[in-house]
């Protein structure tokens, strides 16, 4: 019985595939059909895993009188007119009612892989008190960016308040902004941690490259929220990481690379302000090639 009805699904798809394939109208009734019954859909494609519900269309039908069939099990299955896709292939769904059967073709295809990421600058964020950034966020599927709607929350609206990814900096502190979202039922969010300051350290480079024997001299300038330049600041600089001592000195604000690195390194330059009783700190970074 199986080998027969095996051989009249492959029959069956030939024929079907063949209408499909010259034009035929996937909402038009089956040749086969003359009991006045159709299905909701001549034809369906389907992930692995995912299901599509058929029904029978046709005056005074009975659902439960139905009887189901899938023409390959391994391909798709079907019950109550419910199809789950099984692994990639096609095959037909058959519905008996009426004394006659309907047909449809199911494609089962792999399962996309493909996850929408949160797309977002998420680096820290150091801000003067009274400013601004422009953070906007977007979710991107398949790698194609797609419609979705984004939110954002800040953790203390002292410090930051956040209006469609334009941050402002209201207070001295820190927050993090969450920035949340959700594309095929994927719950999407990233955050961004936010320092604000009341005051700002000028310099004409705040990274900046030196080989062997080469110097720099730091010029730095305080700026503050309430004063703007502030006249008689005192700077002092010093290694983030005092082994870097082995490849840099630092004699006052004059910066020298006195040996080179095996590969290229980075080294931190921590930068110390002084004015009045309040201290501010800044780092540089200085490359050195090796």
């Amino acid at each position: 019985m199986y080998k027969k009805l095996t051989g009249l699904v492959l029959a069956l798809l030939l024929v079907v595939s063949f209408a499909y394939g010259c034009g035929g109208n996937g909402g038009s009734q089956s040749e086969t059909d003359t009991s006045g019954y159709t299905l909701s859909a001549q034809a369906l494609s389907i992930e692995i895993g995912d299901r599509a519900q058929l029904s029978v269309i046709g005056k005074n039908v009975d659902a439960s009188a139905v009887e189901w069939e899938s023409g390959n099990h391994l391909k798709a299955s079907v019950q109550g007119g419910l199809v789950t896709g099984v692994s990639e292939g096609r095959t037909l769904i058959i519905a008996r009612y009426g004394g006659s059967e309907l047909y449809c073709v199911v494609t089962v295809l792999p399962i996309n892989t493909a996850v929408p990421v949160l797309m977002l600058d998420t680096e820290d964020l150091i801000m003067l008190k009274g400013s601004q950034a422009n953070r906007v966020a977007f979710v991107k599927y398949d790698g194609n960016p797609v419609s979705a709607e984004i939110t954002y929350f800040s953790s203390d609206e002292n410090v930051v308040t956040v209006d469609g990814g334009i941050i402002t900096a209201r207070g001295v502190g820190t927050a993090t902004v969450t920035v949340t979202s959700s594309y095929k039922n994927v719950n999407l969010y990233e955050t961004i941690e936010v320092s604000v300051n009341d005051f700002l350290i000028l310099f004409d480079e705040y990274e900046f490259t030196l080989g062997l024997n080469q110097s720099k001299v730091l010029e730095g300038k305080l700026w503050t929220v309430d004063n703007g330049i502030v006249s008689g600041a005192a700077f002092t600089y010093g290694l983030n990481d005092e082994s870097d001592s082995s490849y840099v000195n630092i004699d006052g604000a004059t910066i020298t690379v006195t040996a080179l690195p095996s590969e290229d390194k980075t080294v931190g330059i921590i930068v110390n302000c002084s004015a009045g009783s309040k201290v501010y700190t800044d780092l540089l970074q200085l490359k050195i090639a090796g």
